[in-house]
């Protein structure tokens, strides 16, 4: 909400320490989505949980480019796009404040069948969380967790993902804008378009990991 004020100013300091904070946000997205899979989501739906889950880096570019283009033609100005974002950030927010539970046996509005279908094949432990105050007392390992060579793989293949996907959201409706002469009205739809298709390659692919048996599950990670 105060990037507008921050890019105001004649320094870019306030506002590169914006998108800095930004950014440390967004990186505890990561963790989160694995621990709410591995809480809630079945043993036969992990791929489709966790597609759904981490859609929103799809989803809210949808939303957004359009929107913002016809904000910035409008007589409210690009600052409103700032403004709309930040009260729907902070509504969802508490939403996610109120609603969210650690565990699913813990939650009022999950009933017995949606249990008994999370729970199979599970223990009882995984569910209600009984154990997590033991854990906690135990040392990280963070020596052998940034030694391990798996562990480097995954950073050096979101860093790639991650890196080509911002420099796509980034830089794409400019190249729209400027180059293939569109309007910035239509700009935000047509900027959009590529990461709806993303999103629905996202959902299938989740999907049929799921209903793939034969190939192990080396096998998918390293296919998808």
């Amino acid at each position: 909400m105060i990037v507008p004020w921050a890019a105001s100013k004649d320094t870019l300091a306030y506002f590169l320490f914006l998108r800095i904070l930004q950014g440390v946000s967004f990186a505890a997205c990561m963790p989160i989505a694995g621990v709410v899979t591995s809480n809630w989501a079945s043993l036969k739906q992990h791929g489709l949980f966790m597609a759904a889950l981490t859609a929103f880096g799809q989803l809210s570019v949808v939303f957004s480019m359009p929107i913002s283009g016809q904000l910035c033609t409008s007589r409210l100005g690009w600052p409103s796009v700032f403004y709309l974002h930040s009260l729907i950030s902070f509504a969802v927010f508490i939403t996610w404040i109120i609603v969210y539970r650690n565990h699913p046996a813990r939650h009022p509005l999950v009933d017995r069948v949606e249990l008994e279908k999370i729970a199979r094949g599970r223990s009882s432990c995984d569910l209600e969380g009984r154990g997590s105050s033991m854990k906690s007392k135990n040392r990280i390992p963070y020596f052998k967790i940034i030694s391990t060579p798996a562990i480097w793989g995954v950073w050096a293949a979101a860093s790639g993902d991650l890196i080509a996907i911002q420099l796509i959201h980034t830089f794409s409706p400019q190249y729209i804008r400027e180059v293939l002469g569109y309007s910035v009205r239509n700009t935000g739809l047509s900027a959009a378009l590529p990461v709806f298709f993303q999103f629905l390659v996202k959902m299938f692919a989740g999907h049929s990991s799921d209903k793939i048996h034969c190939l192990s599950e080396t096998t998918k990670l390293r296919l998808y």
